[in-house]
């Protein structure tokens, strides 16, 4: 009896030594480190991060995780798994007691890129000339313009448009525009990328530059810079090219356009004709007898003087827009342009020199946008305005009707 007391007593102890012991069990359940490759990451909470430089390509990582002592955790330690995905990777990290548990998000994250720097810009894997925010490459004077599809490298993170690969004419006069914009959208850069033709012959023309560029019979002439072109007796330096010229580019900087600088350009300069915002002045006969210039006339809105006889016997054009800015506009500047059918007169213009639109035997719409008729004794002579419709503010149709010469216009009515 006395024997099977003593095993049940001490049977008793034993489980009651095994129940200490469990109670002995921890509860922590913590990660106490986190590294890669040597790295400690920053434990805030149950969060767990790292952020990496902009630009950064996602990859996989094996942590070396510490835990709370008998603690286990899920992934485990040294395991590769993709950080970098938005919603990161759980840990659980369960307790020495089995029970109790604490779950952790690790995440990989990549600063967002504040630069919006173009950083290369090639076309056939030949570089091209960054310089600020100009974008070049001369080509040879024979070369043929065509489309170029660049291939184009940024700030991390940033984006450009148009976009890299995509094609475009970069032979054209102001070059094509690039805007960057930096990943978190808050700054941009802009560039102008130009395919420059080398020169056949250039100069200077006052404070401007010129240079001929392209294949023979088929020139352009570029006139560039800031401020005024020269004023010349007789068509400017390159009039020995001008039967080769087929096109004026007037760059915008450009302050005024010389008298006689493109005087007699035939049979060379043909098609449409801009003259920039930046010109406040068209000189003498600056344009004059250049019946290659076609459609339509479009002047800056600079343009405060037209001079006499500036596109004297230019009857290839159909339409001149003279915008509000002209006040003044001189003798004949547009007379003999028998092509033109279409006439827009700024509301700045007050008073005409004589012969203006003398011989504009084309006209069919007039537009006048000045709420006061001006005299115009001999400004439309060798014109039959009796078949012109005149259009004219709704305010001042009275005023026209009542007008001399203006009365004499077949129909005069309010501005559509």
């Amino acid at each position: 009896m006395k024997k099977y007391l003593f095993l049940v007593i001490a049977a008793a102890a034993i489980a009651f030594a095994g129940c200490q012991k469990d109670k002995r069990k921890s509860a922590a359940c913590e990660i106490v480190s986190f590294s890669v490759n040597d790295t400690l990451w920053n434990i805030n909470g149950a969060e767990i991060t790292r952020t990496f430089p902009t630009g950064t390509v996602a990859t996989a990582f094996a942590p070396v995780i510490t835990l709370s002592p008998g603690a286990t955790v899920t992934p485990p330690s040294g395991e590769a798994r993709d950080f970098f995905a938005g919603q990161g990777v759980a840990y659980t990290v369960t307790a020495e007691d089995g029970v109790t548990t604490t779950v952790y998000t690790a995440r990989a994250l990549v600063a967002i890129g504040t630069g919006s720097d173009m950083l290369s810009f090639a076309v056939n894997d030949t570089l091209w000339e960054i310089n600020g925010a100009e974008i070049t490459r001369v080509f040879p004077t024979e070369t043929v313009a065509t489309a170029f599809a660049p291939v184009i490298t940024l700030s991390p993170g940033a984006t450009v448009t148009p976009a890299s690969g995509e094609a475009r004419d970069l032979f054209t006069p102001g070059g094509v525009t690039y805007t960057v914009t930096s990943e978190d959208g808050l700054t941009t850069k802009t560039y102008t990328a130009r395919a420059i033709i080398e020169a056949v012959a250039a100069g200077t023309t006052g404070n401007c530059a010129w240079a001929i560029t392209g294949a023979a019979n088929n020139y352009t002439l570029t006139i560039s810079g800031n401020g005024n072109m020269g004023n010349y007796p007789i068509s400017g330096p390159w009039y020995a090219y001008s039967e080769s010229i087929t096109s004026v580019v007037i760059q915008d900087g450009v302050t005024s356009i010389g008298d006689f600088a493109f005087f007699l350009y035939y049979p060379g300069l043909t098609g449409a004709l801009t003259i920039p915002n930046s010109v406040t002045s068209i000189g003498t006969a600056a344009f004059s007898g250049c019946p290659g210039l076609t459609g339509t006339l479009t002047i800056g809105n600079s343009v405060t003087y037209i001079g006499g006889q500036a596109f004297l016997g230019c009857s290839g054009l159909t339409s001149v827009i003279i915008p509000n800015s002209v006040t003044s506009i001189g003798t004949a500047a547009f007379s003999g342009c028998s092509g033109l059918t279409s006439l827009t007169i700024g509301n700045s213009v007050t008073s005409f020199s004589v012969n203006v639109f003398a011989y504009c035997s084309g006209l069919t719409s007039v537009t006048n946008l000045n709420p006061v008729p001006q005299g115009i004794d001999n400004v439309f002579d060798g014109v039959p305005v009796s078949t012109i419709t005149l259009n004219v503010p709704a305010t001042a149709v009275g005023a026209y009707q009542g007008a001399e010469i203006w009365r004499d216009f077949g129909t005069i009515q309010a501005i559509p």
